[in-house]
């Protein structure tokens, strides 16, 4: 299964650290420690529920505390992750 098949209806729910980057390419890159996430920020709502694009599928996640601008270049690591699919 391809990485966007997997990630395309997920809802993401993690613990995770949010950090800017440049030119990096849209991945997911787990190393058996933790998984990083490199997309660009799509939307910051007011109650934190964001959205990470990476490629042609979304992730969304909610953030605590000051957020990067939208269309920012960002790789969120976490040590803990799961999703569950849903449907629009």
């Amino acid at each position: 299964m391809k990485t966007s098949d997997l990630i395309r209806n997920l809802k993401l729910y993690i613990t995770l650290d949010v950090y800017l980057v440049s030119n990096e390419k849209p991945a997911i890159i787990s190393n058996g420690i933790g998984t990083s996430l490199f997309g660009v920020l799509e939307s910051v709502d007011d109650d934190g529920y964001s959205v990470l694009r990476i490629g042609d599928s979304i992730i969304s996640f909610f953030a605590h505390g000051s957020s990067f601008s939208i269309g920012s270049s960002i790789k969120i690591i976490t040590d803990s992750i799961s999703a569950s699919p849903v449907s629009y």
